[in-house]
């Protein structure tokens, strides 16, 4: 993934994503459904095995978008520290 396009568009979405994950909005959305969530699995009775499941995958499903978020901007500043040195090295 070395084409210059493929770097940029790389590089936009981290950024992107760096923003959504930064935005008061999104981080209050983020709290709140791991709070309705993890409230409904605490306050779920022990024998709705299907209610605890329900509400510990909607968890897992908020982490896991987190965590999607973080590695797309992690690879847009893969990609901008790429750019800069294809920069640099044309320069030379």
């Amino acid at each position: 993934m070395d084409n210059v396009n493929d770097l940029e568009k790389e590089s936009i979405l981290g950024a992107e994503a760096e923003a959504a994950l930064h935005s008061p909005a999104i981080m209050r959305a983020f709290a709140d459904l791991r709070e309705k969530y993890t409230r409904r699995w605490l306050n779920t009775p022990m024998t709705s095995q299907a209610d605890r499941e329900a509400a510990y995958f909607s968890i897992k499903a908020i982490e896991d978008l987190e965590i999607q978020l973080i590695g797309t901007g992690n690879n847009g500043k893969v990609a901008d520290n790429k750019i800069a040195e294809s920069k640099r090295r044309s320069t030379k």
